[in-house]
């Protein structure tokens, strides 16, 4: 047998931002999907006057806060993430300086618009 270097894997490679918001801002569509799903069952139940107390309980609790703050975090970056690429879209905003800009706002904008939801959900720091 002959004695090789291993391949590398992509564990050693640094992805760029752009490639990391790509890939999250995927996750994030599927996240909200199924999250929209399970919005709709409860809206369904709520007006078929299903009894589900155990579930309001649960979602008025502070598991239910967690989980709330969690999704206005991804629907502000997926909506944020979004809009870039509609812009490229557009064939706007293609040059590199636009990518790392705009990268650079999207990470800074979904921080200071959750943490503002995040205040105002929890009522202060």
């Amino acid at each position: 047998m002959i004695d090789r270097p291993l391949s590398p894997h992509l564990q050693i490679y640094k992805l760029p931002l752009a490639a990391i918001i790509s890939i999250s801002h995927r996750v994030m569509g599927g996240v909200l999907f199924v999250s929209a799903i399970v919005i709709s069952l409860l809206c369904f139940a709520w007006f078929a006057h299903i009894d589900f107390n155990w579930i309001t309980s649960l979602i008025f609790s502070w598991l239910g806060k967690i989980k709330a703050t969690w999704l206005i975090v991804g629907v502000v970056f997926y909506a944020l993430a979004e809009i870039r690429y509609i812009v490229w879209g557009l064939n706007h905003g293609i040059s590199p300086t636009f990518v790392s800009t705009s990268n650079m706002l999207i990470v800074t904008a979904t921080f200071v618009i959750s943490a503002m939801c995040w205040v105002k959900m929890w009522g202060g720091l």
